[in-house]
């Protein structure tokens, strides 16, 4: 047991841990690109100069003094190591949160079979062997895909394309079709005709629909050239990637040379020719078709890339 302890705490253990937990940090930080490549680079010489401060700490003297300093050698550098695996950590933290918000190249269709909220059907199986209503002239393909989910959980359950947002809502308010699928997205369409829509219905099957979508961003020297960003806000709740209604449209534009930030916030209400049905509408409506729809708005609006 006295072998394994001595063994474990012989100092060219102890530096090979801290080594490696510097190794690992310095490869997350490069990984992530957190730091320009110049501090990554002092960085690098920093972890390497405590490396080897702790080595003429730790390693013993021929003539066997220096015990004590040996021994504060060994706690600082099991010390720096717990900091280093602790700062590790939080990098990871850090680069799963900007994946989860800005690295996705998905997007979600969450699709819904709602019901009035004061009926009595509380899942699926209430409405078994009911004819329930879509509108299959908008989001066709991932109604189809919905309704293959559906039929794999009740196959009696069948649907009927009424053609119109306007049917498809007088229908479920006066009681002609149990309930409906839609879009969760395409709430929109749907107050037009009932203002308190949403707080009238009620989920009682949801499926989410991931689709991958193109990387729209540009290449640019962020150190060097003047760039913008694009920030959404969607408004509703869920996954970020959820496809919705833009309410938050906003443009940041960076000038790295004059040190200059612009922010510019166009109203959601905006009446501008939207992308992908090259009409005019709600800008908040252009994130109905996913959020590089607003992009590509606004570029044309504002002449910008």
């Amino acid at each position: 047991m006295t072998n394994i302890i001595r063994k474990i705490t012989d100092w060219k253990v102890i530096f090979a841990l801290q080594t490696i937990a510097s190794v690992l940090l310095v490869c997350l930080l490069f990984n992530l690109g957190i730091l320009p490549m110049k501090y990554t680079i002092i960085a690098i010489v920093v972890f390497v100069i405590i490396d080897i401060l702790m080595v003429l700490l730790m390693k013993p003297s021929k003539n066997g003094k220096g015990k004590i300093r040996n021994i504060i050698g060994k706690g600082l550098s099991i010390l720096l190591s717990i900091l280093l695996m602790i700062g590790s950590l939080y990098v990871v933290q850090g680069n799963s949160f900007l994946d989860a918000i800005a690295g996705s190249t998905t997007q979600t269709n969450h699709m819904v079979v709602l019901v009035l909220d004061e009926s009595d059907y509380e899942s699926l199986s209430d409405i078994s062997g009911e004819v329930i209503e879509i509108n299959n002239e908008d989001d066709s393909d991932n109604l189809a895909t919905a309704i293959a989910a559906l039929n794999e959980e009740d196959s009696t359950i069948s649907t009927y394309n009424v053609g119109d947002y306007e049917t498809l809502c007088n229908d479920l308010y006066d009681g002609t079709t149990p309930a409906i699928l839609i879009n969760e997205a395409n709430y929109v369409f749907m107050e037009v005709y009932q203002e308190d829509f949403e707080s009238d219905t009620r989920v009682i099957w949801a499926y989410d629909i991931e689709s991958e979508v193109e990387d729209i961003s540009k290449n640019v020297d962020v150190t060097s050239t003047t760039f913008t960003i694009f920030i959404s806000g969607i408004d509703t709740s869920g996954k970020v990637s959820t496809v919705s209604r833009s309410d938050v449209n906003m443009l940041v534009t960076v000038n790295p040379t004059t040190k200059q930030i612009l922010l510019t916030s166009i109203p959601r209400d905006y009446y501008v020719t939207l992308a992908n049905k090259n009409a005019k509408d709600k800008l908040t409506h252009a994130g109905l078709a996913g959020v590089e729809n607003p992009v590509a708005t606004i570029e044309n609006l504002m002449h910008i890339r």
